[in-house]
């Protein structure tokens, strides 16, 4: 009876860590609206426009395209936050797209003002197909014109690409957005950066 009672609490502690386990890979991957948006709070000086071609209501097997334009150059990049809080990096990627409106000598990522993109275009090579979960969600869409400071934490993935840790990610790239910038011996500035949102619904 004692071996089998021993048996069964081990069983419990058992199920009790990788119930732990899971909550605590759960609460890593995931994101609250809110909190991606108060880590990212900031104006928009570019003014950063972002809208999604087809409207902001999109049905899974369709495809999402961006239409984007800033007054002001910089390093593009784009997230996404699921109706789980699922954060998503969809640019830059590895797939091989080139931005029309890029910047001469700029690496990939780097827009021209003035000048709308398509994201992606029709010659890019890729599509960005929609699927569930269905529900609201979220893009931000981030405009960085000092974007030397980020581009090592920017760097391109493959696009969709969960981000773990997505709230100490985001710290991480807030903290760089708020160093100063040197100008000379003597004087610094501020990272110049836009932020702005694009609220979207997945339906069936």
């Amino acid at each position: 009876t004692a071996d089998t009672a021993d048996t069964a609490d081990t069983a419990d502690t058992a199920d009790t860590a990788d119930t732990a386990d899971a909550a605590e890979n759960s609460s890593t991957q995931s994101i609250n609206l809110s909190t991606v948006e108060n880590i990212l709070a900031h104006g928009n000086a570019a003014n950063l426009n972002v809208a999604i071609a087809t409207g902001n209501t999109l049905r899974a097997g369709d495809n999402l395209r961006l239409n984007i334009k800033a007054d002001k150059p910089g390093l593009l990049v784009v997230y996404d936050v699921d109706v789980n809080g699922k954060l998503s990096k969809l640019y830059p990627s590895e797939n091989g797209i080139a931005l029309a409106a890029g910047m001469d000598g700029k690496p990939a990522g780097w827009v021209r003002p003035g000048y709308e993109i398509v994201m992606p275009d029709a010659y890019a090579g890729v599509l960005w197909p929609v699927s569930p979960p269905y529900g609201k969600g979220k893009l931000v869409v981030l405009l960085i014109e000092d974007g030397e400071q980020v581009e090592q934490q920017v760097a391109a993935t493959k696009a969709f690409e969960v981000v773990e840790r997505p709230a100490e990610t985001l710290g991480e790239l807030r903290t760089s957005l708020n160093e100063l910038i040197p100008v000379d011996e003597t004087t610094n500035r501020v990272t110049q950066w836009s932020v702005t949102t694009v609220d979207y619904e997945i339906v069936e």
